[in-house]
């Protein structure tokens, strides 16, 4: 399997949100609810973010690209897996038309 490579040829494509794309790597996506983490907990998270961006300008170190993952993706990740929301994906009927919406097409492209 190859997996994306930031340092080889992107191609990049948009229509309502920019698009990258490498020839044989393979993507991963993530799907969550509007309501899956709070406006406050996001707005603060965003807050944070831009102030570290502006005392750390690119391009960025290997200890700040690991400092950037640790403080602001990790978090994302604890919160989603904190369960905020109504969790409706939770319930089988919506499970089931969200994972025959992402394999209608399997095998077929």
């Amino acid at each position: 399997m190859k997996f994306f490579n930031p340092y080889a040829e992107i191609r990049v494509t948009e229509h309502y949100l920019p698009h990258w794309q490498q020839p044989g790597a393979a993507y991963f996506l993530t799907f969550r609810l509007a309501d899956s983490l709070p406006k406050a907990l996001l707005r603060e998270w965003d807050r944070q973010r831009s102030d570290w961006r502006v005392e750390h300008p690119p391009p960025l170190s290997a200890d700040d690209e690991m400092e950037y993952h640790r403080r602001f993706s990790n978090k994302i990740d604890q919160w989603l897996d904190a369960g905020y929301g109504s969790c409706q994906l939770r319930e089988t009927s919506f499970r089931e038309v969200v994972q025959q919406a992402l394999t209608y097409f399997a095998g077929q492209r």
